[in-house]
């Protein structure tokens, strides 16, 4: 197995999911042969500078094949090695990375509140300079997983959405609620901001997948709940218009779990709701305050002068 190892240079097959993997042995036997796979490409790196590549295929590591070799000779093997570090790079698309966190406090457009907004998602990432993701960002540490490079890609992709989010929102006046609507259009802008963050790391994103922007839960409700009760006040004609019906709605339903025993509460607030609306006009006075308008003694229900029987609860009305 020894021999094998010294004999032929490729990338495990426990390693193949690996964005960048590093060659364990620094003297690289002269003659060897290194499998380099169609989605892969090999760098010999020196001094924190890449001397020289290979492409997919099978290579023979000598120096008349690959002249930038005679550089690493290992004259204290006899010249029967190459002293180098060599890198294997993906340079297929990487799928389901992971990123997300906390945006920021920002203030809804539609209703005013402020909430506290997060975002989470997955993209795919796919290296488009291996020279400068050696250099620049692995260096010479043992990539034993992508975590040295996914790591540092999602921090730079969550500092990038929560800037363009917050833009969104204030500048462009996107709603909180109803966020998932604008994903198409969001996607698309998130990549690009993120590239040219991450572009000097030789690393290009390709795709987003799954993007959520959620609010905490109690802000969630808040907003939901302030939102409708604008709406409402709108509809209504004013927030005393609203509150009046709110209160006699609430009313009517607690009448008709308790039955008759609520019976004064509905009035309470069927007097109350009537005395916010305005006079008659050319009366001076409160609607039925002149029109001879009384209530059912049964249920309470307002009622008409001329009316004979209650349309509520049926009883004939005295007179």
């Amino acid at each position: 197995m020894a021999l094998f190892g010294r004999e032929f240079i490729a990338v495990p097959d426990s390693a193949k999911s690996q964005i960048v993997f590093k060659w364990p042995d620094i003297n690289i036997r002269r003659m060897s042969r290194a499998i380099v796979d169609a989605d892969e490409l090999a760098l010999f790196v020196n001094k924190g500078q890449v001397e020289g590549t290979m492409g997919p295929g099978q290579h023979l590591i000598d120096a008349d094949e690959l002249p930038f070799l005679g550089a690493f000779i290992d004259y204290a093997t006899r010249g029967n090695a190459y002293r180098a570090e060599l890198y294997f790079v993906g340079t297929r698309e990487y799928t389901g990375q992971k990123f997300g966190g906390r945006i920021d406090n920002v203030q809804d457009p539609r209703t005013g509140l402020v909430v506290t907004l997060r975002i989470f998602g997955d993209y795919s990432l796919r290296p488009k300079d291996p020279a400068a993701l050696v250099t620049q960002l692995t260096g010479t540490v043992d990539t034993s997983d992508n975590s040295a490079v996914t790591d540092w890609i999602s921090n730079q992709v969550l500092k990038v959405a929560r800037t363009l989010v917050t833009e969104k929102i204030l500048g462009d006046g996107w709603p909180i609620l109803g966020l998932a609507a604008k994903t198409d259009e969001f996607c698309p802008l998130l990549i690009s901001a993120a590239n040219d963050e991450i572009s000097g790391y030789g690393l290009e994103l390709v795709r987003m997948g799954n993007v959520e922007i959620n609010l905490e839960d109690n802000d969630e409700e808040a907003l939901k709940r302030l939102a409708k009760d604008t709406a409402y006040t709108s509809l209504a004609g004013g927030f005393s218009q609203y509150s009046s019906g709110e209160a006699m709605l609430g009313a009517g339903e607690g009448m008709a779990k308790g039955g008759a025993a609520t019976s004064g509460a509905f009035l309470a607030a069927g007097l109350n709701a009537m005395s916010q609306q305005p006079a008659i006009a050319g009366t001076g006075s409160e609607p039925g305050a002149s029109s001879g308008r009384h209530f059912c003694a049964q249920c309470g229900l307002p009622l008409g002068a001329e009316a004979k029987f209650c349309p509520n609860c049926g009883v004939k009305l005295d007179g």
